[in-house]
């Protein structure tokens, strides 16, 4: 074979290098692209089960209630004797309350709702007639400001009400605007109703789809990872369990406590408020926040003073709430310090919108357990103090070292750190019981 010449050698091993660069290029793109595909049948198939995830979330939250019927009520009435029958009784009942507290809330909200709408279309030009005048008044005791103001103002109110007419009315599709939420509704509604159908055999038979689950996972997985995942979700399961419930519950309490106070203070939208609070309540630290300020401004279209005597009165109610009531129903489900709630609320958030917002809270106090828990049983194997307020100051001094055989030193934790791989970080997600399981 002729041997290439250095300046061919050159250009070979340019033309090589360019090779390789435009098939890793490939490659990745290609990767990419199947990536995306594979990411998109999985978004696909999560939204064709959403009706399933909507009857596992049912069951999951009135399966206390169901729970209390049968123990407490329907096996004691039946004596042990029917079981299935117990069952079937509490899980019907259960359903039936939820419908019926479902239909309340509609039956109340809708017709305030619609009032309220209309009341705003109606009265919208005396609202503007007292801006007007206000802002007239404010421009004639400040000249300096006023006569642009006025200017601006004059006319105003017929130009939007031309644009509204001509430009923004006519090129809205408000039929299909319509038609798309009709549909909508249809389509979230459909899946309520099979969630709902879904959640009955879930909470009908849900011992045997347990018992099913840890089969697949004793049949999948090695004895120490099995027990480790059951301890896992025992333990998430006890920190959502406490952390929605207890939510529920102050949620509740924040909505009876406002429409008593709006009731005997007679401030209009009593009922729409208390359940807008009440469920903007769920999401920790904004929750508050984004049911007054809508709240606000309705009241204050009707009574400008009512509605500073709503935030003035709620503002207190919300310092009482977060300080005294909810610790004492949440208890320490969460323990969270204030800075690590506002940052899992922004973090999720931010990934899954009012979803995240919803559950980031006990999702990351999961996240800081384990997190705590592991560093705590690696400075332990390293004989170093789990308490934070021992690494104030200097610096932390490890353990002292010793004399290997050979004469040289070595440092006590040297099987710690060779230890030090990613298996073994994983590894310490367990207790000292699952070790135990596993040597015997």
């Amino acid at each position: 074979m002729k041997r290439l010449k250095p300046e061919q050698k050159k250009y070979f091993y340019l033309g090589i290098t360019l090779f390789i660069s435009l098939s890793l290029v490939v490659i990745v793109s290609t990767f990419f692209q199947e990536a995306r595909i594979v990411v998109t049948l999985i978004k696909n198939i999560f939204g064709a089960l959403s009706a399933v995830w909507i009857g596992i979330i049912i069951a999951y939250l009135i399966n206390p209630i169901v729970k209390f019927f049968e123990t407490k009520i329907f096996l004691k009435l039946f004596k042990q004797k029917h079981k299935g029958l117990a069952r079937a009784l509490s899980v019907v009942l259960s359903i039936v309350l939820l419908l019926a507290f479902l239909i309340f809330l509609l039956l109340m909200i809708i017709p305030q709702l619609v009032e309220t709408i209309y009341t705003l279309v109606r009265n919208v030009p005396s609202y503007w007639s007292t801006l007007e005048s206000w802002i007239k008044g404010f421009a004639e005791a400040n000249p300096t400001f006023g006569e642009p103001i006025l200017n601006f103002l004059d006319g105003a109110y017929d130009k939007l009400m031309i644009w509204l007419q001509h430009d923004l009315l006519p090129s809205a599709n408000l039929l299909g605007t319509a038609t798309g939420a009709l549909m909508g509704a249809v389509s979230v509604l459909m899946n309520f109703f099979i969630g709902l159908i879904v959640s009955i055999y879930l909470l009908c038979d849900k011992e045997n789809f347990l018992m099913q689950t840890k089969k697949v996972m004793a049949a999948t997985f090695s004895k120490r990872n099995y027990t480790r995942i059951l301890n896992v979700c025992s333990e998430t399961h006890h920190v959502f369990g406490e952390f929605i419930t207890g939510k529920i519950l102050d949620s509740l309490l924040v909505g009876a406590v406002t429409f008593v106070f709006m009731w005997i203070a007679d401030i209009p939208y009593a009922t729409l408020v208390s359940v807008l609070l009440a469920v903007c309540n769920l999401i920790p630290i904004f929750g508050m926040f984004i049911g007054i300020i809508p709240s606000a401004l309705l009241i204050l279209v009707i009574d400008p003073f009512k509605a500073i005597l709503f935030v003035v009165v709620i503002v207190i109610y919300m310092q009482i709430d977060g300080n005294v009531i909810s610790p004492k129903i949440l208890g320490e489900s969460i323990g969270l310090k204030s800075f690590w709630i506002l940052f899992s609320i922004i973090l999720f958030g931010g990934l899954f919108g009012v979803v995240g917002m919803l559950i980031g809270v006990p999702v990351f106090a999961m996240i800081y357990r384990y997190v705590t828990f592991l560093m705590n049983k690696r400075l332990k194997k390293k004989n170093l103090p789990q308490e934070a307020y021992a690494y104030a100051g200097g610096p932390m001094d490890y353990p002292p070292t010793t004399e290997s055989p050979e004469g040289g030193k070595t440092d006590e934790t040297t099987d710690d750190e060779a230890g030090s791989t990613i298996s073994d970080i994983i590894n310490d997600f367990t207790d000292g019981e699952d070790s135990e399981q596993d040597k015997n």
